[in-house]
Protein backbone atom coordinates (compact mmCIF):
# COMPACT_ATOMS: atom_id res chain seq x y z
CA UNK A 1 0.00 0.00 0.00
CA UNK A 2 0.95 3.53 -1.12
CA UNK A 3 2.39 5.63 2.40
CA UNK A 4 0.26 8.43 1.13
CA UNK A 5 -2.85 5.83 1.16
CA UNK A 6 -2.13 4.94 4.87
CA UNK A 7 -1.58 8.43 5.32
CA UNK A 8 -5.07 9.50 4.36
CA UNK A 9 -6.81 6.56 6.27
CA UNK A 10 -5.09 7.60 9.52
CA UNK A 11 -6.47 11.26 8.62
CA UNK A 12 -9.98 10.00 8.13
CA UNK A 13 -9.84 7.94 11.32
CA UNK A 14 -8.46 10.77 13.34
CA UNK A 15 -10.94 13.16 12.04
CA UNK A 16 -13.97 10.50 11.99
CA UNK A 17 -13.20 9.47 15.77
CA UNK A 18 -12.62 13.43 17.85
CA UNK A 19 -16.26 14.40 15.33
CA UNK A 20 -17.88 11.98 17.21
CA UNK A 21 -16.09 12.31 20.18
CA UNK A 22 -17.26 16.02 19.86
CA UNK A 23 -20.85 15.01 18.79
CA UNK A 24 -21.22 13.24 22.10
CA UNK A 25 -20.32 16.30 23.75
CA UNK A 26 -22.35 18.47 21.94
CA UNK A 27 -20.51 20.26 19.88
CA UNK A 28 -21.54 20.68 16.69
CA UNK A 29 -19.60 23.30 15.15
CA UNK A 30 -16.20 21.46 15.76
CA UNK A 31 -18.29 18.23 14.77
CA UNK A 32 -19.33 19.12 11.98
CA UNK A 33 -16.04 20.61 10.89
CA UNK A 34 -14.26 17.53 11.64
CA UNK A 35 -16.99 15.49 9.73
CA UNK A 36 -16.40 17.38 6.60
CA UNK A 37 -12.44 17.38 6.55
CA UNK A 38 -13.17 12.93 7.19
CA UNK A 39 -15.29 13.34 4.25
CA UNK A 40 -12.41 15.54 2.13
CA UNK A 41 -10.00 12.87 3.37
CA UNK A 42 -11.71 9.52 1.99
CA UNK A 43 -12.39 12.13 -1.05
CA UNK A 44 -8.42 12.28 -1.53
CA UNK A 45 -8.26 8.77 -0.70
CA UNK A 46 -10.40 7.65 -4.21
CA UNK A 47 -8.69 10.40 -6.18
CA UNK A 48 -5.28 9.23 -5.02
CA UNK A 49 -6.49 5.72 -6.14
CA UNK A 50 -8.43 7.05 -9.81
CA UNK A 51 -5.63 9.41 -10.46
CA UNK A 52 -2.94 8.36 -8.79
CA UNK A 53 -1.85 11.95 -7.23
CA UNK A 54 -3.62 14.00 -4.20
CA UNK A 55 -5.09 17.06 -4.80
CA UNK A 56 -2.92 20.19 -3.79
CA UNK A 57 -6.12 22.66 -3.10
CA UNK A 58 -9.69 22.56 -2.66
CA UNK A 59 -9.68 23.42 -6.34
CA UNK A 60 -8.23 20.83 -7.72
CA UNK A 61 -10.25 18.29 -5.13
CA UNK A 62 -14.05 19.78 -6.42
Amino acid sequence: MDEREEILKENFYEYYNIGLESYNKEKYNTATTLFFKAIAALCDLFILRKEGQVPSSHTNRF
